[in-house]
Formats: structure tokens, C-alpha cells, sequence
């Protein structure tokens, strides 16, 4: 079994409740002040309408939940550095008698996703568990993740403003690197020349032979066609392509994009 948490996007497939070999362990998402429960749709309507939100990361209670129904398991969580389920997973692990393996992917969004669709095939295959969980934490070496912040000013309003240099303008988009931290790349003058860069950046990692990439997305309007020109620079088709979830979108904001490329073994 695959557990990820809410700042894990996945395919569709994977994250719908039909499939049973991964679950999903969510943290608390606020809109306008009150609890939210509904899809990554109605949350990018209500952003774009104003309201103000807010995330947690999910309990060790609900981890050890998670964990305790679905033994053996491994757990596969967006990047300790940016988020504090990585080491409530390790703590629930701990009080487990079954096998559990906590694996930090040093990313997010779709970067997460691609460990765990990686790490669901590795378990799928004729190793066992322990040799096949063992080669997981390896997946993460091979991730490279970038994205464009459209609006700066949602990682401040989100209390993500430590990703932010002190040099950073507020008034361009951003390009950042995902590998534990967030690391700015650069600034260019509009989000045109973010997104090409985002693709130059990328395209060597998909350049090798079983290479896969994955798109995630703030609800662009316009996704499919850069959907399709990413798609003409990296060499094929994602394999997938997601609306970010809010515990995500919280941070990144509308039109933000999320670019992960996963070597080929």
C-alpha cells in the first residue's frame, strides 16, 4: 500500500477512492475561515474570488490511522523542509509493529506524485516488499521539479515568505527549483518567459530513455495548450496532468505551474 499525503498530486486514477492501493492522508484545508471539503475546482473559484485560505499538515493521529489499515506501507510525503508531515509520518511509523517505510520526496505536487506512482510499480513487481521499499527512497534522486509562481505575493500571504529573497521583486513571476527547499532561479519579465524557461530547464532531465514527467497546475485556463507545447519541447505527453490541490494551491496560487521530470532508471 501507497499512502501519500494532501500536498501529494496524483493521476486521477490513482487518487480516486476506487483504487486501493494508495490512500490519501490530508491536513486540514480553510477557506474564508471554515473548514474545506470540497474539489481542487470549487477551491480555485472560491481563490479567484478573493477568499483567503489556510492549510495544517495532517496529525500523527491520522497518519498512524492511515499506516495501522494499510500494513505494510509505504509512505511517500512532500519534502520535510517545507512541510512538517514528513517527520509526524516518521513519528507514527514509529509506534507501528508492522512494517512502514517514510519516504521524504524532497518535492511536492506532481514531484511527490511521481515517487508514488514509481514506488506503487516498484511494490507491484516480483520483488518483496522489503527489497522493493528499499529502492524507493532511491526514486527521489532522480526528480527534478520546477515551477512558476505566478504571484509572488501568495507565497507571503500563505506564511511561505522564507522562500522569498530579500532581493526578490514582487511584481514578476518567479522560477523556482524544488529539491528539499525552494530555490529561486530567476525573475524573468513575464510569465510568458517563465514558462519558457521552466521548459529549458526541464528539458535535458526528459531527455533520457524512460524518462516520465508530470504537470500540475493552478487552474490555467489556457493548460492544455501549454500542456501541448511543453509536451513538443520535452519529447512527449505528461503522464499526467493535475489541478494542484489546496493544500498546494494555498501556497503557489492561481495560474502557478508545477513541472517534475523523473530520470529514467
Amino acid at each position: 500500500m501507497i499512502v501519500v499525503d494532501g500536498a501529494v498530486d496524483l493521476p486521477p486514477e490513482a487518487a480516486g477512492a476506487a483504487d486501493a492501493e494508495v490512500r490519501s492522508v490530508s491536513g486540514d484545508v480553510y477557506v474564508d475561515g471554515l473548514p474545506f471539503h470540497g474539489t481542487p475546482q470549487q477551491f480555485w473559484s472560491k481563490v479567484r474570488h478573493g477568499c483567503p485560505v489556510a492549510t495544517t499538515a495532517p496529525t500523527v493521529s491520522r497518519l498512524l490511522q492511515a499506516f495501522e489499515a494499510s500494513l505494510p506501507v509505504v509512505a511517500v510525503h512532500v519534502s520535510g523542509a517545507l512541510s512538517q508531515t514528513v517527520s509526524r509520518a516518521r513519528e507514527a511509523a514509529q509506534r507501528l509493529a508492522g512494517p512502514a517505510v517514510v519516504v521524504d520526496s524532497g518535492s511536492l505536487s506532481v514531484g511527490a506524485g511521481l515517487v508514488a506512482t514509481e514506488a506503487r510499480r516498484l511494490l507491484a513487481g516480483p520483488a518483496t516488499f522489503a527489497a522493493a521499499a528499499a529502492a524507493v527512497p532511491g526514486v527521489t534522486e532522480r526528480l527534478h521539479t520546477f515551477a512558476v509562481v505566478a504571484d509572488s505575493a501568495w507565497l507571503v500571504r500563505s506564511g511561505r515568505a522564507g522562500i522569498v529573497p530579500r532581493h526578490a521583486s514582487m511584481r514578476r513571476p518567479m522560477v523556482l527549483a524544488v529539491r528539499g527547499r525552494a530555490l529561486l532561479l530567476d525573475q524573468p519579465r513575464d510569465r510568458h518567459r517563465a514558462v519558457a524557461q521552466l521548459a529549458e530547464r526541464a528539458r535535458h532531465h526528459a531527455a533520457g530513455v524512460g524518462a516520465r514527467w508530470a504537470l500540475g497546475h493552478g487552474d490555467l485556463a489556457d493548460v492544455e495548450a501549454q500542456a501541448a507545447a511543453l509536451a513538443a519541447s520535452l519529447g512527449g505527453p505528461p503522464e499526467f496532468l493535475v489541478a494542484m490541490n489546496p493544500a498546494v494551491g494555498a501556497h503557489l496560487g492561481p495560474d502557478a505551474l508545477v513541472l517534475a521530470v523523473l530520470d529514467g532508471a
